[in-house]
Order: C-alpha cells, then structure tokens, then sequence
C-alpha cells in the first residue's frame, strides 16, 4: 500500500508558539509534524490528544529544525496542533498520512550551516522500497525556498520578524529504496537547519492462495 497525504497545513505560531487552523485528518495513520524556531525546551500537543515522538533536533545558532511523529493517532475533522515554549518564535508545518506501518520509523539523519544559500540534509537510505521520506527546514531569512530530487513542498511559513522563524516541510514517496540527499536552496545568505526521517509503509498484501481438492 502506497503512502497518501491525507491533510497539511502550515503557520507561523508566535513569540511563546501558539496553535494552527484546523485540518481534517480522517483516514490517516501517521502525522509528520516539524518545528522550527529558538533552540529552547518546547512542548508539542493537538487537539486530539496524541502523544509525539521527537526525532534528533538539527541546532545552529541557538536555531532549530525538529520533526515529530505519531503512528495510529487519533484523528477527525477539526485537527489543531499547538506548541507551547517562551521566546520560540515558532513555525509548524504539518502532514497527515495514510499507509503506513505499525513501526514506520526508519532512519533518519540531517545538517546545518550559517552563512548559506543552501543545504543538504545529508544522504539517507531506506531500508524499504515505497517508503516515505520528509524533511523539514528553519530559514532565518524571508525568501522563498525550493528543494530538489522530486521532493514536493507541502507547506512554507516565511520569516516575520519578531513572531516567528522561517520553516518548510517536503516530501517524497520513494518507490524504489535508493540513497537521497536532497538540496534546500534560497537566495540571500542566512542560516540553516535540515532534518530528514524515513518512515516504511504498510506491507502490500500478497497474492490470495486457493486450494482445490478433486473428488
């Protein structure tokens, strides 16, 4: 079974974070979710009660991109999702999808700079062959942002000074499990920081066997 985006959004949170819009996560059994902003203690919740796991934050400057995930959450219409810190300047990009398996976590790994124009994650490998790939950037900066590899921007929060840093979320179902090491890219020199997770999908189902027996 193929991995399916069910729901995204994305916003810039505010000084002390602050809550999205709602989205409706109906049919998903895995939500993506990235923070960026102060490199300070933050807490992430939703309005469905879901507990995250975090991923390795990618810290330059005091700046953070961090991804988080939850695996058969609960999900509805009117899916919010808050993150609660002092002074974070907070931006969240968020994916909800379908297909994934029980474990999704695969491997995951990431990069930082200062002073750039672009930034690889750092090349990652699934172990699976249809396995979904994200990353997630900070950007300190006010530009629009692209990336390569035939990975698609779900969402991009650019910066507004004294409420929130820049952030972006991207993604790529990778039909055929082969090393990535996508290339964030912007036009004015500023600092970066690019996780990057892999998650397996749900086993297709195999062939149904009939017996016969001849009488």
């Amino acid at each position: 079974m193929a991995y399916s985006l069910v729901a995204n959004i994305g916003a810039g949170l505010g000084v002390n974070g602050g809550t999205t819009g709602s989205i409706n996560t109906t049919g998903a059994d895995l939500i993506v979710v990235n923070v960026v902003g102060a490199d300070v203690s933050l807490s992430l919740s939703d309005s469905k009660g879901n507990t995250y796991t975090p991923l390795t934050a990618q810290s330059r400057n005091s700046l953070i991109s961090q991804l988080f995930y939850v695996q058969a959450p609960t999900v509805g219409s009117g899916h919010t999702f808050t993150v609660s810190a002092s002074s974070i300047f907070a931006a969240i990009q968020v994916t909800a999808w379908s297909g994934s398996a029980a474990s999704p976590f695969d491997v995951e790994t990431g990069a930082t700079g200062v002073s750039i124009t672009s930034l690889q994650t750092g090349s990652l490998t699934p172990g699976q062959d249809n396995e979904l790939l994200v990353t997630g950037l900070l950007f300190d900066h006010s530009n629009t942002v692209s990336i390569d590899l035939g990975f698609t921007i779900s969402d991009q929060n650019n910066l507004n000074p004294g409420n929130s840093y820049g952030g972006a979320m991207a993604y790529l179902v990778e039909t055929s499990a082969a090393a990535k090491n996508p290339n964030w890219s912007w036009s004015t020199g500023g600092t970066g920081c690019a996780p990057i997770a892999a998650f397996k999908a749900v086993a297709a189902a195999g062939p149904t066997l009939w017996s016969m027996s001849c009488l």
